[in-house]
């Protein structure tokens, strides 16, 4: 079975990690990925380290290791005429090209996008900076947290009335890598009905901020700028994280979306009298009284085992999690049976795991094929190899009908179901949409509940919205929505006549009953899950929104200040995160059914959404035993 991107050959001038987590997401799934770098210019992940003896050494650092794996490195001397014309030979022999310079350096080296295209017009060309390539901050330099301030995260990420605070790691990084692979596979379908690549700026102050639509269309609503609400949430309680009892950093993180989750969390406690108080009886209750409930339940946590404690109330159907630590995450069993750590091989730092591509495809999963190369190792092969090619006439690409269309949505004529609530799997829809797809919205008699996630608009009378607050509005627009009732033949009858018609499925299904209408699907459907643990693994059963898999993921553990409780990110981080990876996810399954004519299923987890982006510290771990805690808005490296 061919790998989903096979055939496809990408150059890549990136350096760090936002730029190498975009060009290794499509070496993963089959790319053949050319990485050029030099001695005098080498990646800058190369100068960082960790290294095995702590000295500085460019062919064993653990993060260009962690960053790298699936690409053929090319050593070029870039003030090298002679090594100038290898680049521009070699960019006419590939499908496309990544590049995180500052904006107008590729320019200066008659690499931009305008020479290449010249010699190469089906060419897509990634430009991945801080701020794009136009506008008064371009040539401003740029490092994730300049990103996290300015975006506006960090002024709703933070305890309740405290400073702004960023999340555990470079968080703008590993995104707008993920979203860069998505804006390549995007083009690279334009470029099927049309014939010709495009070039591609995307700033990573966009992406991050777009991210943030919930807060920033709240504000616009109610002309009221959000805050940080620490580890709350706006539409249930108790919603938080609670210490537990052995060390300082057990913890545990729940989540009560409902009374019957509530009632079952009290009975798990015990069914405590301090939590029969009237305030805390109903939901409106609670929500008004949080910093009294969550007092109280802290008390009452300190006595439990956070896992015994997560565990019990799970299978009580209460969405729970221990809050993992560094240690925890790289030894978790359900990441490590689901394949998420992916091991390779250095000859300077022998086995180590890397952290997975984020996206379980059935067909054509993730592997490594190629281990992280030693600086230049593939220089001879890949030089030679340009004379086979340049006698070939033209690059291993896949094949483009010639068009005198000059644009297209890249998704046009593609429909997309999406049957799937709340946040992740709404904003996967979003994004399709925005590509071009048509995106119908699956709503049961209940309706998205995060319709009631305000602030609600005004109609012109001045009454309030039906049902509309600024949450839903700001996920489900460039959508169409139907409704239909599952309980009634008719209505599952609709349903599946849906799903037949569709070329892509998003779905976040937690009932069992419901999961049987997925039975049977279409060959050539592609079929994304976005669910808190996945469809397979040991903890595939368990509940959780944002919060709780982004405590189990191991992102709460390094997020927030090192004398208080663990903390999320604000506006759904986790679940918007995991969104775009089902977004990249998709787009991977339908390039391999546009060669091959088959669908496949595409497994997104929330708590590897948050795992993913752990892996720097993960690479701490395993190489100098390091176990990375909060640290507020200070940095491991930098003062």
């Amino acid at each position: 079975m061919p790998d989903a991107l096979s055939g496809l050959r990408v150059l890549d001038f990136t350096q760090a990690w936002a730029g190498p987590t975009a060009s290794r997401f499509l070496g993963d799934f089959g790319a053949d990925v050319i990485k050029v770098e030099s001695e005098t210019r080498p990646d800058l992940s190369r100068l960082v380290g960790p290294y095995p003896g702590g000295d500085l050494d460019l062919d064993a650092s653990g993060y260009f290791v962690e960053w790298n794996r699936n690409k053929r490195s090319v050593r070029l001397n870039l003030r090298d005429p002679d090594d100038i014309s290898i680049a521009r030979r070699l960019a006419v022999t590939c499908d496309a090209l990544v590049e995180n310079f500052s904006p107008g350096v590729m320019k200066r080296l008659n690499l931009d996008y305008e020479t290449l295209c010249a010699e190469n017009p089906k060419l897509v060309m990634l430009s991945l900076s801080g701020f794009g390539a136009t506008g008064p901050l371009c040539r401003a330099p740029a490092f994730g947290q300049q990103i996290e301030a300015i975006s506006g995260l960090m002024s709703v990420t933070g305890y309740t009335g405290g400073s702004p605070l960023k999340p555990g790691v470079a968080y703008p990084d590993p995104l707008s890598g993920i979203a860069g692979a998505a804006a390549v596979l995007s083009a690279l379908r334009a470029r099927r009905s049309t014939g010709k690549g495009q070039w591609l700026d995307l700033s990573m102050l966009e992406i991050t901020t777009a991210q943030l639509s919930q807060p920033l269309l709240a504000a616009q609503i109610n002309g009221i700028a959000p805050e940080a609400i620490g580890n709350s949430g706006y539409s249930y309680a108790p919603h938080g994280i609670y210490p537990c009892s052995g060390d300082s950093e057990a913890w545990i993180a729940i989540e009560c979306r409902t009374q019957e989750e509530w009632l079952a969390f009290l009975h798990a406690l015990g069914e405590p009298d301090e939590l029969k108080d009237e305030r805390f009886l109903g939901l409106s209750g609670r929500l008004n009284h949080q910093g009294d409930l969550d007092a109280v339940l802290s008390a009452l946590t300190v006595e439990h085992d956070a896992s015994a404690l997560a565990i019990e109330l799970q299978e009580l159907g209460v969405p729970a999690a221990k809050v993992a630590t560094i240690s925890d995450t790289f030894q978790d069993e359900h990441l490590r049976s689901r394949g998420f750590w992916m091991p390779v091989f250095h000859p300077a730092l022998g086995n180590i795991d890397t952290a997975g591509p984020m996206a379980v495809l059935s067909r054509t999963p993730a592997r490594v094929r190629i281990q992280p190369a030693m600086l230049g190792e593939h220089s001879k092969q890949i030089v030679d190899e340009l004379d086979v090619l340049e006698t070939q006439g033209s690059s291993d690409s896949i094949s483009c009908s010639r068009s005198s269309v000059d644009s297209v949505a890249p998704l046009a004529g593609v429909r997309v179901v999406e049957f799937a609530t709340n946040v992740a799997g709404p904003y996967a829809g979003k994004l399709l949409a925005a590509l071009g797809a048509d995106v119908i919205k699956v709503e049961t008699h209940t309706g998205d509940p995060i319709r009631d996630s305000g602030p609600q608009p005004r109609s012109v009378e001045g009454g309030d919205g039906e049902r509309s607050g600024a949450a839903f509005l700001s996920l489900n627009m460039g959508k169409r929505g139907v409704h239909v009732d599952l309980k009634e033949t008719i209505g599952r009858d609709r349903f599946m006549r849906l799903i037949s018609s569709a070329d892509i499925l998003i779905e976040d299904i937690e009932s069992d009953c419901d999961l049987g209408l997925l039975e049977g699907m279409p060959s050539d459907l592609i079929h994304v899950s976005v669910t808190p643990f996945g469809r397979i693994g040991p903890r595939s059963s368990w509940r959780g929104g944002d919060l709780v898999c982004w405590a189990s993921g191991g992102m709460a553990h390094v997020t927030g200040e090192s004398d208080r409780e663990p903390l999320r990110a604000g506006a759904d981080q986790c679940a918007h995160l995991a969104g775009l990876q089902a977004t990249t996810g998709a787009l991977i399954a339908l390039h391999y059914r546009d060669e091959t004519g088959l669908g496949q299923h595409v497994d997104i987890s929330l708590e590897e959404a948050a795992a993913s982006i752990v892996e720097s510290a993960v690479t701490d771990y395993q190489m100098i035993n390091h176990v990375r805690g909060r640290m507020g808005t200070r940095h491991p490296a930098a003062h």
